[in-house]
């Protein structure tokens, strides 16, 4: 998603829509190897309103259960541009149950809730440590375990001050698992949406049941606009180009996740709990 996360919004006199502009322009595509020891495409799209240039290759090698990509954006133009970029991953059933855990790396990791929406039962503006959320009327969430399905329920959160790039989600009942490891330079941020058949009318008229664990290079997820405003919009200057790394592993087994390095490795816990 580029370079506006979330709702439309004007920028230098150009209208986005939600989530404009790149995730609704068509890309191209060049395939660069397609032989039984590894799969490579490049994908690449300029955007109509802004001056950006966006390349992604992916890559999928013989005998590994990851797939790198990497990916370069370029600010074309002849003036600084500000911008949200950001990956949107999302889970749903068979996988997205309650039996899922949610692994982060160590630290002190930070949520900050938006929420003020139907559905909600959370304060927006409030800050816990990852990833009980626990409100002073009661209320507590825990971010690392979906809700079951049909509890109308909806949350968005931020978490912050990451110490590395990567999460694991974990089905413990069938033992399935995904793992993303990604630049933090590029992506410091982690949202962290839940969408538990909360959302009525159009376009998903309360049937959606979903996580979304999202890696950012700013937030909220109120615009370009709101990000600018808390300075964790980005930058980019004439001619600039901008890299990041991304890696997604399928994995299968019940052990927590303690660390997803950059090559795709798992670093699992010795015993189970």
């Amino acid at each position: 998603i580029l370079p506006n996360g979330g709702p439309a919004c004007a920028y230098k006199d150009v209208e986005f829509g939600l989530h404009g502009e790149i995730s609704t322009v068509p890309w191209d595509y060049r395939i660069e190897a397609d032989t039984p020891a590894e799969i490579r495409v490049t994908l690449s799209v300029r955007p109509f309103r802004t001056p950006f240039h966006l390349q992604r290759t992916m890559t999928l090698r013989s005998g590994e259960s990851s797939l790198l990509l990497e990916e370069a954006l370029t600010n074309e133009g002849a003036e600084t541009m500000d911008y949200m970029w950001g990956h949107h991953p999302a889970f749903g059933a068979p996988f997205l149950s309650p039996d899922c855990r949610i692994d982060l790396p160590d630290g002190e990791l930070l949520i900050e809730t938006f929420a003020d929406a139907a559905g909600t039962r959370l304060r927006g503006g409030s800050q816990h440590l990852w990833p009980l959320v626990e409100e002073t009327e009661g209320v507590s969430v825990n971010f690392s375990r979906p809700d079951p399905p049909g509890t109308g329920h909806e949350d968005l959160g931020y978490v912050v001050n990451l110490p590395e790039g990567w999460y694991a989600i974990t089905n413990e009942a069938t033992q399935v698992g995904f793992a993303l490891a990604w630049s933090l330079e590029s992506f410091p941020y982690l949202w962290v949406w839940r969408q538990f058949n909360q959302s009525a009318g159009y376009p998903w008229y309360g049937q959606v049941y979903t996580m979304a664990l999202e890696p950012w290079s700013s937030y909220p997820s109120a615009g370009l606009l709101a990000a600018l405003d808390n300075g964790s919009a980005r930058q980019i200057g004439p001619g600039q180009t901008r890299h990041a790394e991304l890696r997604a592993i399928a994995f299968t087994g019940q052990r927590r996740v303690m660390q997803v390095l950059p090559d795709g490795e798992l670093v699992r816990e010795t015993t189970t709990r």
